[in-house]
């Protein structure tokens, strides 16, 4: 499934979304997301806060 995931970050005013990513896999609750592509700001974003 192609999902938007939108995630609040500490000091953003809007959420950060990342629009080309997918659910690779699910069990009961849990899930994993596949990224496809992210720009360099969103990169360095994710690396800082993850």
């Amino acid at each position: 499934m192609n999902v938007t995931l939108s995630i609040d970050l500490p000091g953003m005013e809007k959420p950060f979304s990342i629009t080309q990513s997918r659910v690779s896999w699910a069990e009961g609750c849990r899930f994993g997301v596949e990224i496809k592509t992210l720009t360099l700001e969103e990169k360095n974003y994710l690396r800082f806060f993850l």
